[in-house]
């Protein structure tokens, strides 16, 4: 699907995953940007800027800690066990978020505005495993690394891990506005 931008393809992602899941709820991490579209700004908790005074925002969006191993909010140091995966299981999972009502997880191969943040080698396989458990679908932004910025094509090539969902926007159009939603059958 094209749009005109990242944001845009965020707000088709996001439309796909609950249409196709029949689900409602969202998880996406702490740091995360995402776009300034209803939707997409629902899941972006980069800057409290982005959204003071906008709200509210789309109901049943859940965040969770990234797993940035410079500013660990588990204490743990690197190479570390992925505590950010443990809690979301563990916590967000058992606690605020019936998790076979979950759509999809929303996740930036490398965080952007939160600080570049590169995570460890295991955390995108674990939470790929985590979003099968349950049929949630996973949803990579690759908006800001896609299209070879990494050095590969897609950013999550990196840690061999194969989404449902991909946003892409930026290097796609060159600068042009343009956006897309790729997805597997």
């Amino acid at each position: 699907f094209f749009g005109n931008s990242g944001t845009e393809a965020v707000e088709a992602a996001i439309k796909l995953a609950r249409f196709r899941t029949k689900r409602g709820k969202l998880v996406a991490f702490y740091g995360a940007f995402h776009g300034r579209t209803y939707g997409s700004l629902s899941l972006t908790s980069s800057k409290l800027v982005h959204k003071t005074h906008l709200g509210p925002f789309l109901p049943e969006v859940y965040h969770t800690p990234y797993a940035d191993c410079y500013r660990c909010p588990f204490g743990q140091e690197y190479p570390c066990d992925t505590e950010c995966v443990a809690f979301m299981e563990e916590v967000l999972f058992r606690r605020e978020c019936n998790p076979e009502e979950v759509a999809a997880v929303v996740t930036e191969p490398i965080q952007g505005e939160g600080g570049i943040i590169v995570p460890p080698p295991e955390f995108h396989k674990k939470v790929k495993r985590l979003c099968k458990v349950h049929g949630r679908l996973r949803v990579d932004d690759e908006v800001q690394v896609g299209m070879g910025r990494t050095g590969r094509f897609l950013g999550m090539e990196h840690w061999g891990v194969r989404p449902d969902i991909v946003c892409l926007a930026k290097a796609l159009g060159g600068g042009l506005p343009l956006g897309a939603t790729l997805a597997s059958k």
